[in-house]
């Protein structure tokens, strides 16, 4: 079962800046990352992008993003028999940085 990193972002990016700003500090356990498949990223229910965890993260011990993790994000690119881009995903959760399974996320097209 293909596991999701879901990222909620309020504002609307694109390109580069969309990736830099998903790659920014998340309240999230490292060792949850373990078990992630690939990462999509949420503005307004909108899937706006599609990525993988790259090899390593970068969790801060001390400053302003103390416990949080930066995720290294990598394009696909191996070719996919779906995607979650374009489509609109009716998940209603206060986190912006969650885990849920592919089936469960597909379940929530509108």
């Amino acid at each position: 079962m293909k596991k999701v990193l879901v990222i909620k972002i309020n504002e609307k990016f694109e390109g580069e800046a969309l990736r830099e700003r998903a790659e920014k500090a998340w309240k999230i356990n490292p060792k949850r990352l373990d078990e992630v498949d690939y990462v999509i990223v949420l503005n307004e229910y909108k899937v706006l992008a599609e990525y993988v965890l790259g090899e390593n993260v970068i969790y801060h011990l001390s400053g302003v993003d103390k416990g949080r993790v930066e995720l290294i994000l990598n394009d696909i690119k191996e070719p996919r028999e779906f995607t979650f881009i374009g489509e609109s995903i009716g998940y209603r959760t206060s986190n912006p940085c969650t885990i849920k399974t592919e089936k469960e996320l597909k379940e929530l097209i509108m």
